[in-house]
């Protein structure tokens, strides 16, 4: 799956494009631990929604214990990019 590993603060953008249009954001690195490996938000690629384990039963982003979190938005899209999910 893509991902993106930054190891220095400021400003940074990401494109991400397919067969139907290309999209840009513009985002800022603000934390003072950069490069320590330390994990800011895990969103699971499985769930199991019968599980007993809580952490496999539902869809939603872990984010690290005490960040600050000022807005966020998460959209699910199928493989054919048809938005499936997005919060408000």
């Amino acid at each position: 799956a893509p991902f993106a590993n930054f190891t220095d603060i400021g400003p940074v953008w990401v494109e991400v494009s397919d067969h139907c249009e290309t999209v840009h954001r513009d985002a800022e690195i603000t934390w003072d631990d950069t490069g320590s490996g330390i994990q800011f938000v895990y969103v699971p690629n499985v769930i199991a929604p019968a599980s007993v384990e809580p952490g496999n039963a539902e869809f939603k982003p872990y984010f690290k214990p005490n960040l600050e979190i000022l807005t966020y938005q998460l959209e699910v899209f199928d493989r054919w990019g048809t938005k499936m999910f997005g919060t408000t």
